[in-house]
């Protein structure tokens, strides 16, 4: 084994990997925020947000999973060298990225109108849909987001990245208060407030990018926002063809884990309370793997787009063993301090002792979690978008969740109750990360045989 070659790529994945990791928290911390302010405006007001936040959640980061096609295509060209390549696929992308947002305001939209029909307390259904109406506002914003972050980090930008996405979560703390409690003249518009927030940030955001992608010195040679070419069908298609099922992939994760809990919710409130525990640890060391997945699909693309398949193969085994060492250690660490974790987010002694058995599950798919979800971006470099899809739509759907239903819900299963919802759970995330491990495997081993073509 030869030690300084993993020493060289694990500094170049960790240069990519670190900040965009840093990222990935500072966008959860505004949703975190949020969460936090509305519930000391009020219970209601932090439920009915809660139910339009987790319509928003399924409708937009679909979109916004279409939008992480532009880091395998940007990172193919800039591996390449070609300024050109660069330049159309980034203004043909935005050209799809306005098609999908339009898309996005108009399923938002009539998803606050089909919340108000859908049997919930009138006045939380009411709180949820106006809160829906205003991010509709915002859903455009997300279908450009992943377009233009991923440009910069293809490009190797990525704490430019990462430093607007802190100087906007710190500006939301503020921006939160003020418009959920009001001051002065500025009136209190409870829960509500945190939408308007939103709204204001991510288009902070988007502006902030667009500028960087403009003005900054490394890219005004680029002219990305200047001489727009005509829209390109071809590839605008190949954009959406490596989008769509990332689009889809995302939501079938997200909508498993929505619905876990929504199901675990008819056990009752120790049980609702503890599973929001255990989630949201889980949830935290996720944000990880997704940055050092993200630093391999940047990392390995550049190198594919300059020709090199054995050097990015190479990457991708080191950072998917690095990624699968720390979940061991993570593994480890939740399981020693699994009676300790839950005091941090609750007193009720019921809500401890249950969270700390799941987080005994949450320990165990760590390794599965992060295997996936590598694998996943590993897959991505290659224009492999479709695979992850059909891996995650068997393990979750077919298997992982009739597991967890029938054993939650079984009086005969030793797991009935939240845990069953969890062995399941973490079923579908090993075999999630089984399957999509050997199709990279073959997919790395074809394309140093020459056998793949890109």
């Amino acid at each position: 084994m030869n030690y300084q070659a993993i020493k060289i790529e694990f500094n170049h994945l960790i240069k990519l990997a670190l900040p965009v990791t840093m990222s990935q928290l500072a966008l959860m911390a505004m949703g975190i925020t949020d969460v936090v302010v509305a519930g000391r405006s009020g219970t209601e007001q932090l439920a009915g947000m809660t139910l339009g936040n987790n319509l928003w959640n399924l409708i937009a980061y679909f979109f916004f999973g279409i939008g992480l096609a532009a880091q395998p295509l940007i990172g193919h060209a800039f591996g390449a060298g070609d300024r050109r390549a660069i330049r159309r696929q980034f203004q043909q992308a935005i050209y799809a990225a306005l098609a999908t947002g339009v898309a996005c305001f108009l399923c938002v939209t009539m998803a606050s109108k089909l919340l108000l029909r859908m049997g919930y307390d009138s006045e939380l259904a009411q709180i949820g849909s106006s809160y829906l109406a205003i991010m509709a506002f915002a859903g455009m914003a997300m279908t450009l987001l992943p377009l233009l972050r991923s440009t910069l980090e293809s490009m190797s930008q990525t704490k430019v990245v990462t430093k607007a996405l802190l100087v906007a979560f710190l500006i939301n703390i503020p921006l939160d208060i003020l418009l959920v409690f009001g001051w002065g003249p500025i009136p209190a518009l409870g829960s509500v407030g945190c939408a308007y927030a939103s709204l204001f940030i991510l288009w902070f955001i988007i502006l902030w990018l667009f500028f960087l992608l403009g003005s900054k010195s490394k890219n005004r040679h680029l002219r990305l926002l200047k001489r727009f070419s005509k829209p390109d069908a071809v590839l605008i298609k190949e954009s959406l063809k490596l989008g769509l099922p990332i689009g889809f992939t995302v939501t079938i994760e997200l909508g498993l884990f929505v619905t876990a809990a929504l199901l675990i919710g008819y056990f009752g409130a120790i049980s609702t309370a503890a599973h929001s525990v255990a989630i949201s640890a889980a949830s935290v060391c996720y944000m990880f793997y997704m940055g050092m997945g993200q630093g391999i699909v940047i990392r390995a693309s550049q190198l594919l787009g300059a020709g090199h398949q054995d050097s990015a193969w190479y990457s991708i085994k080191v950072g998917v063993g690095l990624t699968a060492a720390f979940a061991g250690l993570i593994t480890i660490s939740i399981f020693v301090l699994r009676s300790y974790i839950p005091g941090l987010y609750s007193s009720d002694s019921e809500v401890i002792q249950l969270a700390s058995t799941l987080l005994i599950w949450a320990a165990i798919f760590q390794i599965g979690d992060s295997l996936q979800c590598v694998g996943m971006y590993g897959l991505r470099a290659y224009k492999d978008t479709v695979t992850p899809l059909k891996c995650q739509l068997i393990a979750f759907w077919l298997i992982g969740f009739p597991v967890g239903y029938l054993l939650a819900t079984s009086s005969w299963s030793p797991f009935a109750g939240p845990e069953g919802y969890w062995v399941g759970m973490c079923s579908g995330l090993i075999i999630s990360a089984l399957m999509i491990s050997r199709q990279l495997l073959i997919k790395g081993k074809a394309a140093v045989a020459g056998e793949l073509t890109l």
